[in-house]
């Protein structure tokens, strides 16, 4: 059990990490989850167009919910969010389909350059009781 001397130490220590401060920390911040593509809460600057995106996140709010507020903008988010997963999976399967083509030879479960990349998964172990 934690004693109340190291919680008051946690406490201390979590009012110094309050992450950025300055703009430019925010800014740069505000980006990690573009590390995450796909999931990234923004539109990817390199990627996606930021005057799409609002016209799309403008259509989304006056059709579906206009007095939502923030809960709309992240609605709008979360959708603009499932159209990038969708154009990733078709993109995917395109190339996938393209890999097959090119390689006839490949047996049908999968191109060995799909093989090789694939992460192995280990089955659970099984404990005895």
């Amino acid at each position: 059990m934690t004693s109340l001397r190291q919680i008051e130490a946690n406490r201390r220590n979590a009012l110094k990490s309050t992450g950025p401060t300055s703009a430019n920390g925010k800014h740069a911040s505000r980006r990690n989850a573009l590390r995450l593509g796909f999931t990234a809460e923004t539109v990817l600057g390199l990627l996606e167009n930021l005057a799409e995106y609002r016209t799309f996140e403008a259509a989304i709010l006056s059709c579906t919910c206009p007095n939502a507020g923030r809960a709309g903008t992240r609605f709008a988010s979360l959708f603009w969010r499932l159209r990038r997963a969708t154009s990733i999976e078709t993109g995917l399967l395109r190339l996938q389909s393209e890999i097959l083509l090119a390689f006839p030879e490949v047996p049908p479960g999968g191109s060995a350059l799909v093989r090789s990349v694939r992460p192995t998964r280990t089955a659970p172990r099984r404990t005895s009781r």
